[in-house]
């Protein structure tokens, strides 16, 4: 990445399609946010702080039924449950939850553990001023991660300007 441009995706879960790349110029903290982001190891050995995000299986599933009914409208909330118990749950528990032994950093309850979320964000900030005496001195955000970790938006979060390559891993589900 060394300041150069990143190009950001995002998939479309109404249309089953990829949406057109958003390029943010110089970044210089880039914050990768997926369930996946720990499990390829040349991944794991680019970034300089992973973070998975460890939430509670019953908010995994709620997440997984409002996504389902409310942003990838699908109706029938049975199918949607046994689309969870069979491919979900059984996905997380085999490939994504073994991948929190990569992590640097477990931040427990997800994002309702702000104390984790204050630390990891003042902790950014930190290493920002180490690396640079030019930066102002910036006011951190009040949910760092709740933003950059949403699925619906206009990706606007993913702009972080800092110095570091973190990931976070939200346990939630696909």
């Amino acid at each position: 990445m060394n300041g150069e441009p990143v190009q950001t995706y995002r998939y479309d879960f109404t249309q089953h399609e990829r949406l057109p790349a958003k390029t943010i110029s110089k970044p210089e903290v880039v914050i990768i946010s997926g369930i996946f982001m720990l499990y390829k190891k040349r991944v794991r050995e680019a970034l300089n702080l992973k973070v998975f995000v460890d939430v509670d299986s019953d908010v995994r599933l709620s997440r997984q039924v409002v996504r389902d009914t409310e942003i990838r409208h699908r109706k029938n909330l049975e199918e949607v449950l046994q689309y969870y118990l069979k491919f979900v749950k059984p996905s997380f528990e085999d490939f994504i939850l073994p991948t929190k032994k990569f992590a640097d950093v477990i931040i427990p309850r997800g994002d309702s553990n702000t104390v984790a979320i204050d630390l990891l964000t003042q902790h950014v900030i930190d290493v920002l001023h180490e690396r640079s005496d030019s930066l102002p001195s910036p006011k951190a955000p009040e949910s760092p991660i709740g933003p950059v970790m949403a699925e619906e938006g206009d990706g606007d979060a993913r702009d972080v300007r800092y110095a570091s390559v973190v990931a976070a891993v939200e346990g939630s589900g696909g």
